[in-house]
């Protein structure tokens, strides 16, 4: 339910084609003020499948001859994306956020929440 109607949020840009009076001939509803009731339709249902790379991680040992200058038996470098790149058809900002949070049970309703964040971790692992 990206397309709010009732002026309450920001909107797609989509509604801009919306109707607006006798004559304009389009696919999209009126903007109403209208009571704080959920007018769902199954104009609002899409495919929200995708796939996700949840979790990216690279790791480098560093060369033993590089450890032993430093004193150190080993040495590690890692790097990690997180929730970095998902391919959806899925129209808003995340497929996999839900309104009402609570699980996969009450997943499905899309009122433009905040996508799930992206986050970059970096790691040195020393062994002495």
């Amino acid at each position: 339910v990206l397309e709010d109607r009732q002026t309450l949020t920001n909107s797609y840009k989509s509604l801009l084609n919306r109707w607006h009076g006798e004559g304009t001939g389009n696919n999209e509803v009126a903007m109403v003020r209208i009571s704080s009731q959920l007018n769902v339709s199954n104009r609002h249902i899409e495919d929200g499948s995708y796939l996700r790379f949840k979790n990216i991680s690279l790791g480098y040992d560093l060369p033993k001859s590089f450890c032993n200058r430093l004193n150190i038996s080993s040495a590690k470098i890692t790097a990690s994306l997180i929730d970095w790149f998902t391919i959806t058809n899925y129209s808003g900002f995340d497929p996999e956020v839900s309104t009402f949070g609570g699980g996969h049970l009450r997943q499905g309703l899309d009122f433009s929440s905040y996508p799930n964040s992206k986050s970059v971790l970096f790691g040195l692992n020393i062994n002495f």
